[in-house]
C-alpha cells in the first residue's frame, strides 16, 4: 500500500515527501506536528497555538522563546504576568520605568519618579514654562522656557 492511503491523525499530518512511498502506518507515512513535541526547556520555550498543527521535523521548528526567558534591560521592570507571551523584548515582557523614559517636547523629566512604572508622560514628566499660558498682565519670558513651573511669576 502507498502512504497516500494512510489517515494521518492524532498529532500526525500528511507528509508530502512520503505520499508516494510504500507504507501503511502513521510512523512510516506521516510527519509529526508540533503538538507532538515537548520543548526541552519548557521554562523558557513553548509552542505557539498557531504552530500546533504544523509539521515540525525538529524541536527548533516548533518551540519558541517566551518572556520568561527574557532579561529586562536597565530602566525596565519584569512583568511576570507576561511570562507566557512569545517574541520576548523589553516592550513585550517588561514595564518601562520613568528613569529610562524620554519626555516629549516642552516637558521635563521628574527625577524623583525614576523608579515608577510609566503610565503616560504625566507619570514621569512635568510641564515646563513653554506650556504655560501667561495671564493678561504678564509676558512670556523665553529665558525661563525650560524651567518647570506653572505660575506667571
Amino acid at each position: 500500500p502507498r502512504c497516500a492511503l494512510v489517515n494521518c491523525t492524532g498529532g500526525w499530518a500528511v507528509d508530502d515527501y512520503k505520499v508516494d512511498k510504500v507504507g501503511d502506518t502513521v510512523e512510516e507515512c506521516c510527519a509529526m506536528t508540533c503538538q507532538m513535541w515537548n520543548c526541552s526547556d519548557p521554562d523558557n520555550y513553548a509552542i505557539p497555538d498557531a504552530k500546533l498543527n504544523k509539521i515540525g521535523r525538529r524541536e527548533e521548528e516548533c518551540c519558541e522563546p517566551i518572556c520568561r526567558s527574557h532579561t529586562c534591560e536597565d530602566g525596565w521592570l519584569k512583568d511576570v504576568t507576561r511570562d507566557a507571551l512569545f517574541k520576548p523584548s523589553n516592550k513585550q515582557c517588561c514595564h518601562q520605568l520613568c528613569g529610562s523614559y524620554i519626555c516629549p517636547d516642552k516637558w521635563a523629566k521628574d527625577t524623583s519618579r525614576a523608579d515608577l512604572v510609566v503610565v503616560d508622560h504625566t507619570t514621569c514628566c512635568q510641564p515646563t514654562c513653554e506650556l504655560h499660558e501667561c495671564g493678561k498682565d504678564y509676558v512670556k519670558d523665553e529665558s525661563k522656557a525650560k524651567k518647570v513651573d506653572s505660575t506667571d511669576e
